[in-house]
């Protein structure tokens, strides 16, 4: 009677232990609700300025084309980030969530405050096939708004499950 007693409390200590451990988001979650942040934020800069060089009749020179790709690219990842994303809201992990989210647009916002748009423009652009000077441009960059690398991570979103 006292192993059956006693195999019945380890059961219910595992099966409690095992839902507890299941609860909250995962470091994945987290992560894709930042990025998910992130992107409709500068998705939402991109956008405008792609108005704008449309407007200018500018729409095909080289910045134009640049803006457009990059614009096409940010709407391909906030597609793939709220497919990932918006099922996980609507299950009771949403403050957490929630939470990744908005610090993901607040980082995004940050690099659009003028001292650090001020910053951004001492650093130059580097040109994009000499990796030294992407290295010293991501270097001063990161000097300016430290939130960067973690807004670059962003940018490949591969580690979605799907």
């Amino acid at each position: 009677m006292k192993v059956i007693g006693a195999a019945m409390l380890a059961a219910i200590a595992m099966l409690s232990g095992g839902a507890y451990a299941q609860t909250g988001p995962t470091d994945t979650e987290l992560r894709a609700a930042y990025c998910l942040g992130v992107t409709k934020f500068t998705q939402q800069l991109s956008s405008q300025m792609w108005t704008e060089m449309q407007a200018a009749h500018a729409d095909a020179s080289q910045a134009g084309v640049l803006i457009h790709r990059n614009l096409n690219e940010q709407n391909d990842r906030l597609d793939r980030l709220r497919a990932y994303v918006v099922p996980k809201l609507l299950a009771d992990e949403t403050m957490q969530i929630a939470i990744a989210e908005k610090r993901g647009e607040n980082d995004a916002l940050q690099l659009q405050r003028p001292e650090v748009l001020q910053c951004s423009a001492q650093c130059g652009l580097p040109d994009p096939n000499s990796s030294s000077e992407m290295a010293k441009s991501k270097s001063c960059l990161t000097s300016c708004a430290p939130a960067s690398p973690r807004i670059w991570a962003c940018n490949d979103t591969s580690w979605l499950p799907y």
